[in-house]
């Protein structure tokens, strides 16, 4: 498949080459109760090497990304 970019400095066209590609995220949230909840998620499960199609360059998407958070609710 292909896109095209537009650099708006010099308003040229660069035509990209790119392959189909299937990301896999995991998102988990646990709630311990109405005050404490755990949530956790890994982007990039296989840590695919990607182009963003709907970005105007030619920079790869991040690698793997972990995250985790905790809300405490107090009342």
């Amino acid at each position: 498949m292909l896109f095209n970019t537009m650099n708006s400095g010099g308003g040229t066209i660069e035509l990209v080459k790119w392959k189909p590609w299937t990301l896999v995220d995991v998102f988990v949230s646990y709630k311990f109760n109405e005050q404490f909840q755990i949530d956790a998620a890994i982007d990039n499960v296989t840590d695919e090497y990607y182009m963003d199609t709907l970005i105007l360059g030619t920079m790869p998407s991040p690698g793997h990304s972990f995250r985790l958070a905790n809300t405490l609710v107090s009342r």
